[in-house]
C-alpha cells in the first residue's frame, strides 16, 4: 500500500521529525521551525516534503514506505519479537504515541534491528495466508544453532527448487534470525528470479534494462517443541522439497521424518449451530448492522466423501442458513454426519449518509487460518477484536504466535480429514 506522507507527518512527533532530517541530512528551501505549535510544524513540513527536488525526495520516499509497512500491530510484534531485551522494548514502546512513532524511532535508532523485525514481518504475514505449513520433526539430535554457511547451502538447495537448473551459488543467500519472543530460529532465503526486460528512461533515452527481482522463502523452527513452519510459493511439492532441503543442509540428515501438525486457531465449531447471543453482538460505535453466517462449507463421508457449500442469500441480511432442515435439526444444529470446515461471516454496516452505499466485508476463517490479512488495518483490528470477544480467537493465537505451531496438547485437535 502507497504511503500517505501527511499519515506519517501527522502521526510522528516534530521531535522525531527533527532528529530523522537532521540524521538523513534533509533540507528544506523554506526551513521548518521546530519550535512552532505541532499543528503548524506538521502542515509545514508536509508542504516542505512535497517540495522536495526528485533526487531528495525518492529516498525519503522509499524510508518512509518501510516506516509505514512496519507501523501496524504486527510490525511492533515483530520489532519486539526481533531483539532480546523484548521486556525493555515493549515498555520503551508503548510509552510512544503510536505505531508510525515507534517504526520511525526504532528505524533512526537502529537501522539493522529495524532491517530484521522487516524480515520476520514478511514471514509473519505469509503465514496467516495459504502459502505456509507447519510439520514436526523427527531428528537425531538437537539443534540449537544454525551456521552462516549452512544457511547458504540451505538456501541453494532451496533455490534449486524454485529456478529450473539453477546452479549459480552468488545469486542466492540465507539469512539467519532469532525471534526472541518466542525462541524460534528463522531462516530466509533469498534468490534471484530469471531477469525481467523492463523499460527505463535514461538521459532522455528509453532503454531497456535486465532486471532481476529476489524470490523469497522461509522456515522457521522451534528447537523446544521441533516444529518447523516452511513459508513458500508453489504449492505442496515445493513445501516437501523445502523440509528435505532443511533436513538435508541444516539438521545433516538424509531422510527425514516429518509429522503434519496443523494448529487449530480459529473456534469455527462455534458455528455448528444457529449463533446465539452474545456470538456476532457488536458496539454501536463500530456502525455495524448486522453480523451473519453467509456461508458454511462441509464435509461428509455418507454416503459416499464429498464436500457441500451452504450459501445465504447475498443481499439477504435476514435469511438463515440454519433453518436448512436437510443439514441442521429443528434446533438449528448441524447433524453429526456433517464436518464444517470453512465460514464466511458478512459484517454489514450502516451507510454513513442517508442514501448512501453500506459497506459490508466478508471474512473467510477455518481452524488453522483467514483472510484477516488482506482487510485495511483499522477494519482488522476491529474484527480481530470481536473474534477475540466471541471466543472464537484467543489472544494466545494471535499474529505473533500464529508464525507457530501450538503444544503437544493442541496437536492433538487439528483439522480433520476431509
Amino acid at each position: 500500500m502507497a504511503v500517505s506522507i501527511r499519515t506519517v507527518v501527522s502521526h510522528v512527533p516534530k521531535s522525531v521529525w527533527k532528529q530523522y532530517c537532521e540524521q538523513h541530512k534533509v533540507t528544506f528551501t523554506n526551513p521548518i521551525d521546530w519550535e512552532q505549535e505541532d499543528k503548524t510544524v506538521a502542515s509545514a513540513l508536509e508542504a516542505a516534503i512535497n517540495a522536495l527536488p526528485q533526487a531528495d525526495y525518492e529516498p525519503m520516499h522509499a524510508h518512509l514506505e518501510r516506516i509505514n509497512a512496519v507501523a501496524s500491530d504486527r510490525g511492533i510484534k515483530a520489532l519486539i519479537n526481533a531483539i532480546d531485551k523484548s521486556d525493555e522494548m515493549t515498555t520503551k514502546l508503548q510509552a510512544m504515541e503510536n505505531s508510525h512513532h515507534r517504526a520511525m524511532a526504532v528505524f533512526l535508532e537502529n537501522e539493522t534491528l529495524f532491517k530484521t523485525a522487516e524480515e520476520l514481518l514478511f514471514v509473519d504475514y505469509k503465514t496467516e495466508g495459504r502459502s505456509w505449513q507447519h510439520y514436526s520433526i523427527k531428528m537425531d539430535d538437537a539443534l540449537d544453532n544454525i551456521t552462516e554457511d549452512d544457511a547458504n547451502e540451505f538456501a541453494f538447495e532451496v533455490a534449486k527448487i524454485l529456478r529450473h537448473n539453477f546452479d549459480n551459488r552468488e545469486e542466492c543467500c540465507g539469512e539467519v534470525y532469532k525471534r526472541y519472543s518466542d525462541g524460534t530460529r528463522q531462516i530466509s532465503v533469498y534468490v534471484n528470479d530469471l531477469p525481467n526486460s523492463d523499460i527505463q528512461v535514461e538521459k532522455k533515452k528509453l532503454q531497456r534494462v535486465n532486471t532481476k527481482k529476489a524470490m523469497v522463502a522461509a522456515v522457521v523452527y522451534d528447537p523446544q517443541t521441533k516444529h518447523l513452519c516452511t513459508v513458500v510459493d508453489g504449492g505442496k511439492d515445493n513445501h516437501d522439497q523445502v523440509r528435505q532441503a532443511f533436513a538435508k543442509a541444516i539438521l545433516k540428515q538424509a531422510a527425514t521424518e516429518f509429522t503434519l501438525s496443523e494448529p487449530v486457531r480459529f473456534a469455527i465449531d462455534k458455528f455448528t449451530s444457529r449463533p446465539v447471543a452474545p456470538l456476532l453482538q457488536t458496539k454501536p460505535e463500530h456502525n455495524i448492522e448486522v453480523v451473519r453466517v453467509r456461508k458454511l462449507d462441509l464435509s461428509t463421508n455418507t454416503p459416499f466423501k464429498h464436500i457441500l457449500t451452504v450459501d445465504a442469500m447475498a443481499n439477504g441480511k435476514d435469511s438463515d442458513l440454519y433453518a436448512l432442515r436437510t443439514f441442521f435439526s429443528e434446533s438449528g444444529s448441524l447433524y453429526p454426519k456433517y464436518n464444517l470446515f470453512h465460514v464466511v461471516l458478512s459484517f454489514h454496516f450502516h451507510p454513513k449518509k442517508e442514501g448512501g452505499r453500506a459497506k459490508i466485508i466478508h471474512i473467510s476463517l477455518k481452524k488453522n487460518g483467514s483472510d484477516l490479512k488482506h482487510q485495511k488495518e483499522d477494519d482488522r483490528q476491529m474484527i480481530e477484536g470481536y473474534l477475540k470477544q466471541w471466543g472464537i480467537l484467543e489472544d494466545a493465537m494471535s499474529e505473533q504466535a500464529e508464525t507457530q505451531p501450538e503444544a503437544e496438547t493442541e496437536k492433538e485437535n487439528a483439522k480433520k480429514p476431509l
